[in-house]
Parts: structure tokens; sequence; C-alpha cells
């Protein structure tokens, strides 16, 4: 997450294209949307739906966000992230 606020020099190449940063917000802020909406919907009882969709959901805002600045390392943080909380979260389901 500290990617996407402090930028580390030559692996940082900006937005790519004219309105990059209205798609950003926009989509984001859509994202982040569904991830309150799934705790809203889902803030009682322990399902599947429940797991994967809270934990789906940070690993793309995270993507998008890395892809859209075209940021390396947040790319690359946000997929190890993605593995690491959708395995956990997946693994506590089965628990």
């Amino acid at each position: 997450m500290a990617f996407m606020i402090f930028n580390i020099p030559y692996t940082f190449f900006d937005f790519w294209f004219d309105y990059t940063l209205v798609v950003y917000l926009t989509v984001n802020g859509a994202l982040l949307a569904l991830y309150l909406l799934g705790w809203i919907l889902y803030r009682k009882g322990r399902g599947r739906t429940k797991m994967l969709w809270l934990s789906i959901t940070p690993t793309v805002i995270f993507m998008f966000s890395g892809i859209m600045v075209l940021s390396i390392p947040l790319v690359l943080c946000s997929i190890i992230f993605g593995i690491g909380h959708i395995t956990v979260s997946y693994k506590n389901i089965e628990s």
C-alpha cells in the first residue's frame, strides 16, 4: 500500500493516457464501493462468498492502481498480496 503513496525513482512511469486520473479515481471509487457493499451485505456470517469477495476486491484495487500509474513495485506487491490474501481467506473457509 505504501507504493500507492510513495514512488521509487525510475520504477514509476506516471499516468499513460490523457484521462487516466479520471479513470483511476472512478474505477477505484467503484471498487471501494463494492468492497464496502460486501461488508454491509455479509456483515453477519462466514460464508465462502464473503471471504472471497473481501479478499479479491482489495487485490483488484491494488493491481488496477499499479497498472494505471505504471508502478512496477506496486504491481509486484499486489500480485504477492493477492496470492497470500486469497489463499489465506480460502483456507479459513475450509477450517
